[in-house]
């Protein structure tokens, strides 16, 4: 329950200082009854007696439940607690002696009493206990209405708070006009004695979890409204004249305001003058508005105590304008998550109060301290809002976030030693919401000092406890159009990339704010909680940074990850990676589109993919290699281990591997064979001839016997990587992509340059349909060696992604390494259609006068084959290494033609299949026959793939 209203005005000075956090969980709550009966009078005032029961049922209930604090407003309400006891699980009741009830200000208003005249009456249980039950009576008289005449309530109820029976009515004069909203909750209208009588009953007994929405939370909780307003603009009337009186002139304002205008003529600048000495010397305390005054405090108070809150900063600013003869009206808004209002003319949900200038067109909000002129936090724009004005109030909106206005740079260069020390500087730049967001960072980093701050946030970013550094600023109460921090940084924990022997991303050092673009249209990362029918806020603006990193002397880059450009409606993004010498560098850039403050459900849908793809792009990895290394790849018998001491083994293994290459499988598998029978054999010598007739049994399609071998050499090498990889390759064979993905990934955690393993996965997500996987790992291949396949496979993804201009990039090296076949098998791949079902779609059924037997029934003579059964071997299965058998049943009719085929038993790879059922279709017979008479009959037929 987010608590009564009782004409208070429940809102809350939300922080201008970045996006608001969510509303957190409450403990959790059992509410066994509940009434709040409010009776009130034509002039507004009103008596309310509320009487709650609230049980414990945990022990994090007793320490939320043992104390309970009731607001009120001292200005124009009286509280009194009529009852209130502890009730034990055994009925016991233990009365609350009036010692334990507390009149006090609410925590954190004590040292800025002016800002509010809130209280609260806190009462203190006694030996409250899990299941003991808080209860007490309440008494709230609301002596004279904030605005004559005029009255607002209403209730919301938490989901996730259990309510067992809960009432609450309200009795009004007859003539006194009331509208209403309701939602999830019952609701009923009567007369009785020349009053109206309305009731509202809710019921929940078992709890939900916790399930806010992105936007709108108030409206999809359970609630009801209920307001004298006719409409906002009423509403927007009534707060104008009701704080007109607090922005006054008086002579100390206009004192004030010539000063801080001296020498300034243009009416824009003056705006700007006085604005930033509002934002630069009053301090903004966040109380909530309303359980304290409704109106803000004169000028003259605000201006003497140096601090207030929202409504107070918006009093002093229209007081210094009006001052130099320029008008401005309160903006009444919702800060936080809301972008609709109460469908009654209500405060509920409106949180915050801002300044907007009518002649220039300019929403100002001080609050923040730290925000430019002209310049609002993300999250106000787009809002609804109440334009409050004494002669043209209004429900209206506040303009979209505008083009240009939201941009930020990231640059950070830095240098990897040969000791693994990482060193660098890292400076943002931002203007307009995301120097909002810059400058409340560094009014953390000088609490904390640019030391400590510079590293938490190494420490954030995984470089290390012994990272070290510091972030250099000018004041962020400075409010010039952009900003700018500075660090510097230092990580000694490197040395596994600086050898080459560990893979890495690319680092970005003190990256401040998020990755360039980051939440604008949505999460690159799928990091969102909303649900995928949900509206979420959406931003123009744009984002960009420079990152390179210097290699250690005498190392190298394996080469450069590919460029990702991304194009939607909404949507501009472009990575361009560059080596120059040593030193590797990306250039990112993404900009955003969008004509309102919500991305409904369909934008965000058209949007998704090309998120991914963006946030894909930042897991390219990279790593290093000396350049002194030799680039030859060593055979696998003379790297994986030393050579066996007994000579005679060394001689025959040597002899095995001639064999192998000369392609003499049958003389090879011999040899390892022998060798692999010999008894107390060193592993020098066992795990080479096991990875050699492995990969002969692979080549021969051999795939159990080639799991078998490298089972047997994994059992005593476990982290052989390149046995790992051939034992991907046999599941990738068999069709098992999540064995062979594991594999694969393990491998190349060790051995990041492993070519064959990133082949394999590449392969294997290609298979997955995960193309941008498989993007980054041809990639990664291709900076190891240059394999026209791999770029031909990197094409295919790169068309299935939708980036056909990087795809006829690939085409192009391709045939610059290789020959034209490659462009005409692309072409193939490409004007494919997408894999059929394995089912035929041209079944036919039989007719009863033509019988279809079986080919093995006795006295039937099978089909043979009456012209060249070719099967089509799909171009894209010959590169992926597809292979393996289907056996495809089909009928055969009495003319020899073939219908109905169907897979009886799948290659595994649904590529294969269908090209088997497409094969099948051209293929004809003898008939069979039986008395030597034709028959049709059904018949089975395998199609061996054999990848060369």
């Amino acid at each position: 329950m987010l608590g009564k209203f009782f004409g208070a005005f429940l809102v809350f000075c939300a922080s201008a200082g970045g996006a608001a956090a969510a509303t957190p969980a409450p403990p959790l709550q059992h509410i066994r009854l509940m009434r709040a009966d409010t009776v009130l009078a034509a002039d507004g005032s009103a008596v309310a007696t509320i009487h709650v029961e609230t049980e414990a049922d945990n022990a994090a209930a007793v320490m939320a439940l043992g104390q309970i604090s009731i607001p009120y407003v001292t200005a124009n309400q009286t509280l009194e607690i009529a009852e209130a006891y502890t009730r034990k699980a055994d009925g016991t009741k233990i009365p609350v002696d009036v010692s334990a009830i507390y009149d006090q200000l609410p925590p954190g208003t004590p040292g800025a009493p002016m800002i509010t005249d809130l209280h609260v009456k806190t009462i203190v249980f006694p030996q409250f206990a899990v299941g003991d039950t808080a209860v007490y009576t309440a008494k709230l008289v609301t002596n004279h209405a904030i605005f004559p005449g005029q009255y607002w309530g209403g209730d919301a109820f938490l989901k996730q708070v259990a309510f067992d029976d809960a009432e609450e009515t309200l009795t009004a004069p007859r003539d006194l006009p009331l509208h209403v909203e309701n939602h999830g909750v019952a609701f009923e209208k009567s007369q009785k004695d020349g009053q109206t009588v309305y009731r509202w009953r809710y019921s929940a007994p078992a709890s939900a979890v916790a399930d806010f929405d992105s936007v709108h939370p108030l409206a999809h909780l359970p609630h009801y409204f209920v307001s004298t307003f006719p409409d906002y603009a009423a509403l927007g009337r009534a707060y104008a004249q009701a704080a007109a009186p607090a922005s006054a002139v008086t002579p100390t304002i206009k004192a004030l305001a010539d000063k801080i205008t001296k020498g300034v003529s243009d009416r824009r600048a003056v705006a700007r003058a006085l604005y930033e000495w509002v934002a630069g010397h009053i301090r903004y305390v966040a109380i909530e508005l309303g359980k304290g005054s409704l109106v803000p405090h004169p000028a003259d108070a605000v201006l003497a105590n140096g601090y207030g809150d929202c409504k107070d900063h918006v009093a002093l600013l229209a007081a210094l304008l009006r001052a130099e003869g320029i008008t401005s009206e309160s903006v009444l808004l919702n800060a936080l998550s809301d972008y609709d209002l109460a469908g009654v003319a209500s405060f509920a949900g409106l949180d915050h109060v801002i300044t907007y200038v009518p002649d220039l067109d300019l929403y100002l909000d001080s609050t923040g301290n730290v925000a430019s002129f002209g310049v609002l936090p993300f999250n106000e724009y787009g809002k609804p809002a109440v334009f409050a004005s004494e002669t043209s109030p209004r429900l209206g909106k506040i303009p979209v976030l505008p083009p240009g206005l939201a941009s930020e740079n990231t640059k950070t260069v830095s240098h990897l030693s040969r000791d693994g020390v990482l060193t660098g500087t890292t400076t943002t730049t931002a203007s307009g919401p995301y120097a909002i967001q810059l400058r409340t960072l560094a009014l953390a980093v000088q609490a904390i000092g640019p030391e400590a701050a510079a590293k938490r946030l190494l420490e954030l970013h995984g470089f290390g406890g012994n990272s070290t550094g510091s972030l250099e600023m000018s004041s962020p109460t400075e409010l010039a159009d952009s900003y700018t921090i500075t660090g510097t940084f230092k990580a000694d924990d490197w040395s596994s990339e600086a050898a080459g022997t560990k893979r890495f991303y690319l680092p970005g050092g003190m990256r401040l704010l998020d990755v360039s673009g980051d939440g604008l249209m949505g999460s690159f990362f799928g990091r969102s909680a909303a649900k995928p029918d949900e509206e979420t806020p959406c931003y123009n603006g744009a984002a960009s940074e420079d990152i390179s990193l210097e290699a250690p002397a005498g190392e190298r880059f394996s080469g450069i990850p590919s460029d990702t450009h991304v194009q939607t409606a909404n949507i501009r993004f472009d990575a361009h990676w560059t080596l120059d010498g040593q030193t590797l560098s990306v250039h990112r850039s993404f900009a955003s589109s969008i004509d309102r403050p919500l991305c409904t459900a369909a934008i965000r849908a058209a949007n998704a993919e090309a998120l991914k793809t963006i946030g894909d792009s930042y897991n390219d990895e990279i790593w290093l290699e000396s350049s002194k290394r030799d680039d030859k790849k060593a055979s696998y018998e003379t790297d994986i281990a030393n050579p066996p001491n007994d000579p005679k083994l060394a001689a025959a293994l040597k002899d095995a591997f001639v064999n192998m290459q000369q392609k003499h499988d049958d003389a090879a598998i011999a040899q390892f064979s022998a060798i692999l029978a010999q008894p107390s054999l060193p592993i020098s010598a066992s795990t080479p001839a096991r990875y050699g007739r492995a990969m002969l049994y692979i080549r021969n399609r051999r795939a159990d016997d080639a799991l078998a071998d490298v089972n047997a050499a994994l059992a005593l090498t476990p982290k052989d990587a390149r046995m790992l990889v051939a034992r991907a390759y046999v599941y990738f064979m068999r069709a098992d992509f999540k064995h062979a993905l594991e594999d694969c990934n393990v491998a190349l955690e060790d051995s990041p340059g492993n070519a064959f393993g990133l082949h394999v996965r590449a392969n294997v997500s290609m298979e997955m349909g995960q193309y941008q996987d498989a993007v980054r790992d041809y990639t990664a291949e291709l900076q190891v060696m240059k394999d026209p396949a791999a770029h031909v496979l990197r094409a295919v993804a790169y068309h299935r992604l939708g980036r056909e201009s990087d795809a006829m990039s690939d085409i192009a090296q391709a045939d610059a390494n290789g020959d034209k076949k490659f462009k005409a098998m692309y072409d193939s791949i490409a004007n494919a259609s997408s894999v059929a079902k394995h089912e035929a779609s041209d079944r036919v059924i039989s007719s009863a006068a033509d019988p279809i037997h079986a080919f093995n029934e006795p006295g039937i003579t099978p089909p043979t084959a009456a012209n060249d059964h070719q099967s089509h071997f799909p171009p894209l299965s010959v590169l992926l290494g597809e292979a393996g058998s289907t056996r495809v049943g089909m009928e055969v009719a009495v003319d020899g033609s073939v219908s109905n085929p169907v897979i009886e038993k799948s290659s595994g790879f649904p590529t294969l299949d269908t090209a088997a059922l497409e094969s099948v279709r051209s293929w004809r017979y003898n008939p069979a026959r039986r008395d030597g008479k034709p028959v049709g009959c059904h018949y089975s037929a395998n199609i061996d793939w054999m990848a060369n």
